[in-house]
């Protein structure tokens, strides 16, 4: 009876299609995106998960922010939004509730395949082969507005891209909570991971609670998916969207708020010292970039200066949110539509 068991794992085993494969197979049969009904107010369900140790929101800056959210929401896409906050939740139990999901196929390819970890010894190697391969990709005009000033030819640029992240990732996981400590910490699994963009993506893909999740925390770190942006940012994602079968909209969302409430050392060099109602104005505009993923299903843009739909392009949001102000043109018709997330 034992050998009988063992031959038919030593079956299975061997029949098992590589998580690659998996996860294809599972994008593939994700249905295309419907037109949403944008006459109607629509509801979003919002948790809001919090590290004692990051910048807080009070409660009352929390409604401001979201009042904010769906005022430029309005101004900005033409969408009314309601925001229905369901829960807060400390960043180590959700850790906590949610690491199985790493190891849930085929969802942990992306944990498993995409992230870099920067603990290795061959991390830089690592990263400045995804660079350079991501780069490569990018035409000349988008290369030149994201790198202005280092375009002596694409090999210079790859380079200058290469060092310039890498010294800026590790100033990042070098800035101070308000505890005085690193903000990565590599022996404290929440904070290593949470700074993951590959973790959480394969948590929104599996998240059946809410239809956006605020964290006061960050995403800073390499994988191999990388847009030009995050690369420019040193790691740092803001925010992003992604598919999720268990909500209404067909998709979910992820807001860090530390990129803008940080007065830490590094951020205060790139960006100054945000008032705090510039961090809430910025946190704001960058929640509004995500419902245009979302709600409208609009692709990213790496042109339209001074548009919702391009994502901030480096560290100053405040930048950022001032030239669309000031352009007030969102160009949202020229804009292609997403088929999925």
């Amino acid at each position: 009876m034992k050998k009988y068991c063992i031959a038919i794992l030593i079956t299975v085993s061997t029949c098992q299609k590589p998580l690659s494969v998996q996860f294809e197979n599972y994008y593939e049969k994700i249905p295309e995106l419907a037109p949403l009904d944008l006459s109607k107010p629509i509801l979003l369900e919002i948790d809001y998960v919090e590290d004692a140790d990051y910048p807080q929101l009070a409660a009352d800056d929390l409604q401001l922010f979201l009042k904010r959210t769906q005022t430029r929401a309005k101004e900005l896409l033409g969408i009314h939004v309601i925001f229905q906050f369901k829960e807060k939740i400390q960043a180590k139990n959700f850790f906590e509730d949610h690491k199985n999901k790493f190891e849930t196929a085929p969802f942990s390819y992306l944990a498993k395949e995409w992230y870099v970890d920067p603990d290795t010894e061959n991390f830089s190697a690592d990263v400045a082969k995804i660079i350079r391969q991501r780069l490569e990709k990018v035409d000349n005009t988008i290369l030149k507005n994201y790198f202005p000033g280092n375009f002596k030819s694409r090999e210079s640029v790859y380079q200058n891209a290469i060092e310039q992240f890498l010294k800026r990732i590790r100033s990042i996981q070098n800035e101070r909570d308000t505890q005085g400590n690193p903000i990565y910490q590599k022996n404290i699994p929440h904070k290593k991971y949470f700074q993951s963009y590959t973790h959480w993506d394969s948590i929104l893909y599996q998240y059946t609670h809410a239809d956006i999740i605020l964290y006061n925390g960050l995403i800073a770190g390499a994988d191999t998916e990388m847009p030009i942006y995050v690369i420019v940012r040193g790691g740092v994602t803001s925010a992003f969207i992604e598919n999720n079968a268990y909500r209404k909209h067909r998709g979910i969302g992820l807001v860090t708020l530390y990129p803008c409430f940080s007065r830490g050392e590094y951020f205060a060099s790139v960006r100054g010292v945000y008032a705090h109602s510039d961090s809430i104005e910025c946190a704001a505009h960058i929640f509004v970039h995500e419902l245009g993923h979302l709600l409208l299903h609009k692709e990213e843009n790496y042109t339209f200066e001074g548009s919702i739909h391009r994502a901030p392009p480096d560290l100053d949001y405040m930048k950022w949110v001032n030239a669309i102000k000031r352009h007030n043109k969102m160009r949202s018709n020229e804009i292609g539509l997403l088929k999925k997330f």
